[in-house]
């Protein structure tokens, strides 16, 4: 019975993607994920999640917020939009929360299985797609900037330190994210701003200049302070390349 009412449903949405040019393919999507109920999608072909730690509002071990956001994701070669979604940076895991009488239970979507994620309007992939990475890193890195030359990742993460207090166990989550930059064939982690000055030694002596002029600047702002440079040495690269 489902395989006939599918078979209607993929029927009726590739007439009705004929006869409505103007609706996105994520619309279309959503409305055929919400059609055949999102729990006949890939998205419930994970682990139930259950968090060992205690949070707040403001300490806890997920990214940007403790509670599920609007996203989408690509998993198991499917795409999904306007899902809620929130990710754990402390033990690296993507979680989707189904929405009505489900929304209690937390999935924990296998890792080989996303190939990318966007949430807080900020866009995730799975490092194995990363060819040059190596297995340098895995896991998900943010893609904080790309162009054809540079692409520059942030790896988010999260420790947890046990405290005691009054007898009860907590734990204060501090973030310190990783940076990575692939250029040329090679994928380069960001240490400090000397990094910089080895990866594209034939623009030290510039860089060095640039990074004087603004280390003031960007005193408090360390990803600022490389996503300018990224930004910087890829406008160089290009000026080069048109001389």
């Amino acid at each position: 019975m489902k395989t006939i009412f599918l078979s209607l449903w993929l029927f009726t949405i590739s007439f009705f993607i004929s006869a409505q040019q103007t609706q996105s393919e994520a619309e279309m999507l959503h409305t055929f994920d919400n059609t055949i109920g999102i729990e006949n999608t890939k998205l419930y072909n994970g682990k139930r999640y259950f968090s060992v730690y205690k949070y707040t509002e403001d300490n806890h071990n997920f990214h940007k917020t403790a509670y599920p956001i609007k996203g989408e994701v690509t998993y198991d070669n499917a795409s999904f939009y306007n899902v809620n979604l929130k990710y754990d940076i402390l033990d690296d895991n993507l979680i989707f929360e189904p929405n009505g009488h489900r929304s209690y239970i937390n999935i924990e979507l296998v890792k080989d299985k996303v190939s990318g994620f966007k949430i807080n309007n900020q866009t995730f992939i799975n490092s194995q797609l990363i060819t040059e990475n190596n297995k340098q890193v895995t896991g998900y890195l943010e893609v904080v900037y790309e162009s054809a030359a540079i692409t520059m990742y942030a790896k988010r993460k999260k420790t947890a330190t046990k405290k005691i207090k009054k007898n009860r166990v907590y734990h204060l989550y501090s973030n310190k994210p990783d940076y990575y930059i692939s250029y040329n064939g090679a994928f380069n982690e960001i240490k400090s701003t000397n990094s910089f000055k080895k990866l594209f030694l034939n623009h030290e002596e510039d860089l060095k200049k640039i990074i004087k002029k603004n280390k003031e600047r960007f005193r408090k702002d360390e990803e600022g302070f490389y996503l300018f440079l990224a930004e910087w040495m890829d406008f160089k690269l290009k000026n080069n390349s048109t001389n």
